[in-house]
């Protein structure tokens, strides 16, 4: 397949099933029997326990992994020079 006539480079098309495999991973996780979010938030663990579900929608869980991808990105930069 020539690459010249993908919207997008393989690279990128890697890099956006990586960020939707991150995204459902991050949406499914259990949140740890620790978790102790701020704001007077309690869970009852008798209840079902939080999921990322509970914490973003998959749009704003895209926003978040998008994020931290750049700044990986910007530090692996800076690393190399």
């Amino acid at each position: 397949m020539n690459d010249k006539y993908l919207p997008f480079t393989s690279e990128e098309v890697e890099n956006d099933v990586s960020i939707k495999a991150m995204v459902n991973a991050f949406l499914a996780w259990t949140f740890p029997h620790d978790f102790s979010p701020d704001g007077g938030i309690v869970f009852n663990p008798s209840h079902s326990w939080p999921t990322g579900t509970n914490m973003l929608t998959a749009t704003q869980a895209e926003q978040l992994i998008r994020h931290l991808m750049s700044a990986r990105r910007q530090c692996l930069e800076d690393f190399n020079g």
